[in-house]
């Protein structure tokens, strides 16, 4: 699958999210299978679905983080790709 930075990500609709002290754990109803979620990992998922596109999470990312912008780029793109091979999350243009 390729992702490109002008589509938006929305969390999926057979996904709960429950938040704890900047933590999360996402669950999936219908394979019942749940994932864990870091301070840094929620607060890529919080961008990234509250943004307009993807390319908007990023640069909203790249000013908040000191990361090398390719380096941040290919981190959000294999976190995004991750989350849609697990079907929490899906991928959709603008």
């Amino acid at each position: 699958m390729t992702i490109a930075l002008n589509q938006k990500v929305n969390l999926a609709k057979e996904v709960l999210i429950q938040e704890l002290q900047g933590k999360s754990a996402l669950a999936h109803t219908q394979s019942q299978e749940y994932f864990n979620q870091n301070e840094v990992g929620t607060h890529m998922l919080w961008v990234l679905t509250e943004s307009e596109s993807i390319q908007a999470a990023y640069n909203s990312l790249l000013e908040e983080y000191e990361v090398d912008s390719e380096q941040l780029q290919r981190d959000l793109l294999n976190y995004i790709e991750k989350l849609v091979k697990h079907r929490l999350v899906e991928v959709t243009n603008s």
